[in-house]
């Protein structure tokens, strides 16, 4: 079964080229912030290419903004900038591309040099900022269990 809404945003896109959509959840910040930022959606390419973040539909109806850091037979390596999972996507999956964002009002293109250092950036050196958050949740358990053992032994 196909969301209508899928529906009605592949016609939109068919219609006039593009659909604006506002950005809802946490999983690409900071390039993407909730609530506050939005993304220009177009048609997709047959085959789309490393750090593209298409605009893709789960089996169970999510549909999810990623980027791309990987291009495999069949299908996508993708990850949220602010994620620590890497999913396999099919490339049949993909419903649109999103080819830029408005944030505060002006307009970004992904393919600008700014935005293309970023997304290189991030997929490049997911690895540390992933040990970085690991080597920080651990700190914090180990301060918080800390904290209560030594508010127990007071």
């Amino acid at each position: 079964m196909i969301d209508s809404s899928v529906v009605s945003m592949q016609a939109t896109i068919n219609d006039i080229g593009f659909v604006v959509r506002p950005v809802v959840g946490t999983s690409m910040m900071p390039l993407l912030d909730q609530n506050t930022d939005t993304v220009r959606l177009i048609k997709a390419p047959e085959r789309l290419q490393k750090y593209d973040i298409p605009l893709y539909v789960r089996p169970g109806g999510e549909h999810v903004l990623h980027r791309i850091v990987k291009v495999c037979d069949g299908y996508y390596l993708i990850r949220g900038d602010n994620t620590n999972y890497t999913e396999i996507v099919p490339f049949d999956w993909v419903i649109a591309l999103a080819d830029g964002c408005s944030k505060n009002g002006v307009w970004h293109p992904f393919d600008e040099p700014e935005m293309m250092e970023y997304a290189i950036r991030t997929v490049r050196f997911w690895h540390i900022r992933n040990f970085i958050r690991g080597v920080r949740g651990g700190f914090r358990r180990v301060l918080s269990r800390f904290i209560r053992v030594f508010r127990r032994n007071k």
